[in-house]
């Protein structure tokens, strides 16, 4: 599933090797951004294994490049901007800022995807509720749907259950600041700010000032 965000994403399987910054996997392409490469770094932020793979600097300049790539596609198309709470709210409010700064009005929205989870008989704990709220029509909408983390796939499944269940959109692309690789389902963004290869069993970590005080993408490795 989609990291998310301070809460990270990562589980089972295979040999711990440093992130790679790495083209977006062959089948659909993205508009990804592109341009100097990922500078590793350790963070010493209390967890020295924590190793900084985009500072908010980089975070900045993705967004933006995302919010461009939006405008480019949809020059005159009136667009829902949704975020997956809780980190993919926070990267849709910061894309949602930037249209208007640009002269783009869009409706924005977010998801609690909590109740429509695969996993909910697997957890033991009922998972905590912030609710959903699109303030607009989803029958026939143009959407953009926006995550922090692309993982698995299984978090944008359960986004797009719920979307639907609100009405029939008449299309719905996605938008994610890091696609990590490992995909279980046949999901793919339409917008992405990096692609990192990382090892199955790594997390990966994202902050944002308005959830964690900072902005950045960090890398948390497994540990046997």
């Amino acid at each position: 599933m989609g990291g998310r965000g301070g809460r990270a994403a990562g589980t089972d399987g295979g040999t711990v090797h440093p992130p790679v910054v790495a083209p977006a996997p062959p089948g659909r392409h993205p508009q990804a951004v592109t341009g100097e490469p990922t500078k590793m770094a350790t963070q010493t932020t209390g967890n020295p294994c924590d190793e900084l793979l985009l500072a908010d600097a980089d975070i900045r300049h993705k967004t933006e490049r995302i919010a461009a790539q939006i405008i480019e596609a949809h020059p005159r198309d009136h667009l829902a901007l949704v975020g997956i709470h809780t980190r993919g709210v926070t990267l849709c409010r910061r894309v949602h800022e930037i249209l208007r700064s640009r002269g783009r009005e869009t409706a924005i929205g977010s998801l609690d995807i909590a109740l429509y989870r695969d996993d909910l008989d697997n957890l033991g704990t009922i998972p905590s509720i912030c609710g959903s709220d699109l303030p607009f029509a989803v029958e026939g909408a143009h959407i953009v749907l926006f995550d922090d983390v692309l993982f698995t796939g299984r978090t944008i499944r359960a986004a797009l259950a719920e979307l639907v269940d609100y009405g029939r959109p008449a299309r719905i692309e996605l938008a994610a600041l890091v696609d990590r690789g490992h995909r279980e389902l046949p999901i793919a963004p339409d917008y992405l700010g990096q692609y990192i290869a990382t090892d199955r069993r790594d997390r990966v970590r994202v902050c944002f000032a308005e959830n964690d005080g900072e902005d950045g993408v960090y890398l948390v490795r497994h540990r046997e």
